[in-house]
């Protein structure tokens, strides 16, 4: 008995401690909670947001290639640039902020700082741009995978040609970079491209708009295909870089995700709505 009168007090302690304390817990954490509202100089819709590790900085970037550097505690505005960017096919990846126009792909270094006595991101950097040039006029998709601050891989696409770009850039170097034939190559792929993500394993995938999905590895040779079975309107990553989600031309979504078996490493679907 003595056993169970004591599992009975616990229960009783705890209920009561919940009711006293949890209430007063949650409504700490409400008041540390709080709404900043930025109000930009333009009347654009955002294209993107970038939200330093801590939590205390943002970067904002809208169509007419403004970019602003913002408070996020207090909602101020730091810093503005004006960047001779098309608001079509901008790209901001770790440390980078690409778009591709007019044969070119652009590249501006573009970085948080932080303050060495309060160890908080303060500021950013925007550094001089660096060009590459492409061979298309125009381009409707573009993936970028930062390797390392120094090197990086690029993939666009116009209609069913694509081309691949890998090179190392050095943070001291603008201007426009010269790239050797064998860190190139342009490719064609069949049909309409609907979307381009690089994947881990040093894999492209190449979203075709009829439905299927192709697979090349990182010197762009042909490997393998995966059938989404209906139209492809748009294909991004997700879960850390190791699923890619598909919305269909009807509405439909589709996540895929690689696996490694028996045959070796295939993709497999994981989930489908409707």
């Amino acid at each position: 008995m003595g056993g169970i009168s004591t599992i009975i007090i616990i229960v009783l302690l705890v209920t009561f401690l919940a009711k006293e304390f949890v209430p007063l817990f949650v409504s700490a954490r409400l008041k540390e909670t709080k709404e900043v509202v930025f109000k930009p100089q333009v009347s654009e819709s955002l294209l993107f947001a970038r939200i330093s590790e801590d939590g205390n900085m943002g970067l904002f970037f809208y169509p007419s290639g403004t970019l602003y550097l913002v408070n996020i505690q207090s909602g101020n505005l730091l810093k503005t640039w004006q960047l001779n960017v098309p608001g079509k096919n901008v790209y901001f990846e770790n440390n980078h902020l690409f778009y591709a126009a007019h044969k070119k792909f652009t590249a501006y270094p573009l970085r948080f700082t932080t303050d060495r006595q309060t160890g908080l991101e303060t500021d950013a950097k925007l550094g001089e741009p660096v060009e590459i040039e492409i061979p298309f006029e125009s381009v409707t998709h573009a993936a970028v995978r930062e390797l390392s601050d120094e090197e990086i891989t690029i993939a666009v696409s116009s209609g069913d040609e694509a081309y691949f770009v890998s090179l190392e850039m050095e943070e001291s170097f603008s201007g426009e970079i010269e790239v050797s034939d064998e860190m190139k190559k342009q490719f064609s792929v069949g049909a309409e491209i609907a979307g381009l993500e690089f994947y881990p394993g040093n894999l492209l995938l190449v979203a075709l708009t009829p439905g299927q999905v192709k697979i090349y590895d990182r010197s762009c040779v042909y490997r393998d295909l995966f059938n989404n079975k209906k139209e492809i309107a748009v294909m991004k990553k997700l879960f850390g870089d190791r699923a890619v989600c598909i919305g269909g031309a009807d509405g439909s979504v589709t996540v895929w995700s690689e696996a490694i078996r028996n045959q070796g490493r295939k993709f497999f679907l994981i989930h489908s709505m409707p």
